[in-house]
């Protein structure tokens, strides 16, 4: 049995397990992710003895876990294969509030049935399932250990015995009550590319009198759709360039100097993307998106385009968009794109003479934009490097005034007259 069920006690390999129990399991819910292989994990069940239980069942208790291919919510009719990954685990609740006055170990004997169905079932009796933990400090204890194997779409788990050593433990400490038995299964389907899906774009209206950075754009794919990502692509035209790209002509329009991404996305989800917004002029960006499917051994298959969606934007840093009566700033922005479509954008303001004046950045989690300036003497030599700070405003532009020093007849004064 060693080729099919491997048990796994806790050491690095261990603690990953943890994180990746904990991060993927969804009690008797639905939860799309993907895969690493492409697939969509769906119907990630986890039935079991939750805290404060495990030491008032009796033994013998059973806890079923079976696979339904309905609960995802797609059309099973284009169900091409699926994986499943079975877990049975023994964990000591470490975030629970109840002090642990002692050392101790336990051990679970369970007993474990799989097969296609609860009639047809192999029987694994008798696995001993291990833990341990140590009071003082410094010294490693193992707080979690696991079985798996694949491929099960029915388990049933029955607990047997459970043993603790020291067998008796202090007054009013019950160490069952820290305890967690799981009983896991883990489904990532491959669905058949529905190659005619398609979706309608939407943009977020486009108020150009406000200062914005990013334009959202959403859409969503029917149950059917059969894809594990969206494919996503851009592009900017000019308004003084709008001839040369006629609307009507779509391929024209995304033939040279456009933008795709892949993101990972499930059926039936909507779904959503901030495409960063850093052109010079006024113009038009033409947002187009399809389904795609990656499976293991067949490759890649896309489904048709979108009908492109239209946003019209003023250019960053515009004198139409800022509300001022003055020409666009020098600046140059680099925006750098990693998997799953993250992306961080760095801009620099120059003056007149192209000195860097301002470097402004965007954290693409908190939304919060930070900013690092110089400051010049009247001779142009950068005399103070201001470290960057927080902004108040969620977008990036150049901060008018951000700094000033005390003393100084205006932002722009040399700053070597005010010490």
């Amino acid at each position: 049995m060693k080729s099919f069920f491997q048990t796994i006690f806790p050491s690095k390999k261990a603690l990953i397990a943890l994180f990746f129990i904990a991060c993927t399991t969804t009690a008797f819910g639905q939860q799309f992710e993907i895969n690493e292989d492409g697939g969509i994990v769906t119907n990630q069940k986890s039935s079991g003895f939750a805290n404060n239980i495990l030491g008032f069942l009796p033994f013998n208790t059973t806890v079923p876990s079976q696979y339904a291919v309905t609960t995802d919510g797609s059309n099973t009719a284009n169900l091409a294969s699926k994986k499943i990954t079975n877990i049975i685990s023994l964990q000591l609740n470490e975030e629970s509030p109840t002090f642990i006055p002692i050392s101790f170990e336990l051990t679970v004997n369970v007993k474990i049935e799989y097969g296609a169905n609860s009639s047809n079932t192999q029987i694994l009796p008798s696995q001993q399932l291990k833990i341990t933990y140590n009071k003082d400090g410094g010294v490693k204890y193992n707080p979690l250990q696991y079985i798996y194997f694949k491929d099960a779409p029915y388990v049933k788990l029955s607990l047997e015995a459970i043993n603790t050593v020291p067998a008796t433990m202090p007054t009013g400490f019950n160490v069952t009550d820290l305890m967690v038995l799981k009983n896991e299964m883990k489904v990532t389907s491959f669905y058949t590319l529905n190659t005619s899906t398609n979706t309608i774009l939407s943009t977020a209206n486009n108020t150009v009198n406000t200062p914005q950075d990013e334009c959202l754009v959403t859409w969503s794919w029917p149950h059917n759709a059969g894809n594990n990502y969206s494919q996503l692509e851009w592009a900017w035209i000019p308004n003084d360039l709008a001839s040369t790209y006629p609307a009507n002509n779509v391929e024209a329009l995304f033939k040279n100097n456009a933008t795709r991404i892949d993101l990972k996305s499930a059926p039936g989800e909507s779904h959503a993307y901030k495409i960063p917004l850093f052109y010079e002029t006024d113009g038009k960006l033409y947002i187009r998106v399809r389904a795609c499917n990656l499976q293991p051994g067949i490759g890649r298959q896309d489904a048709q385009w979108s009908t492109p969606a239209i946003f019209n934007f003023n250019g960053h840093q515009s004198a139409l968009v800022q509300g001022e009566n003055r020409t666009q700033l020098n600046w140059q922005a680099s925006t750098s794109y990693a998997e799953d479509g993250k992306h961080k954008t760095v801009v620099q303001y120059f003056d007149g003479t192209l000195r860097g004046r301002q470097t402004v950045t965007k954290d693409n989690v908190t939304g919060t934009v930070v900013v690092a300036e110089t400051m010049y003497d009247g001779e142009g030599r950068a005399v103070v490097q201001i470290l960057p700070a927080p902004s108040k405003e969620d977008y990036i532009s150049f901060k008018k005034g951000l700094n000033a020093f005390n003393g100084a007849s205006s932002i722009y004064a040399d700053p070597s007259l005010s010490f």
